[in-house]
């Protein structure tokens, strides 16, 4: 079973050549030794998590973010977090107190899901 870390540089790994990012910049940003990245690139299950996003994950990433801009709810930002293996029990708490913000503050945080599926 991949670990939310694996989940990460998985997708990483999907879009590493469009964001032009190295094999140092993805251990980085998940906040792995390069050398752990190394070993997770022999896994077949890694091997198979960078498919999936390969194929898929800019359609959902995009189905999501329509729908939050529409009404955002704690389902979908979850999901969006789900499918990105980013998902900690400090994201659930935040994320259950969107449903009593201003408009401004959804509007924020609409900006920063756009944000966060662009990279």
């Amino acid at each position: 079973m991949l670990t939310a870390e694996m989940k990460m540089a998985a997708r990483l790994m999907a879009t590493r050549e469009e964001e032009d990012l190295s094999y140092q910049d993805i251990a980085d940003r998940v906040e792995v030794h390069l050398k752990t990245l190394y070993n997770w690139r022999g896994s077949p299950e890694f091997k198979e998590a960078i498919a999936s996003y390969t194929d898929d994950s800019l359609d959902v990433d995009g189905i999501l973010v329509k729908e939050l801009q529409k009404a955002p709810n704690k389902g979908l930002i979850e999901l969006y977090y789900k499918r990105h293996g980013m998902l900690r029990q400090e994201d659930k708490e935040e994320i259950g107190s969107i449903l009593r913000m201003t408009d401004e503050e959804k509007e924020a945080i609409e900006q920063y899901v756009l944000e966060k599926c662009a990279e």
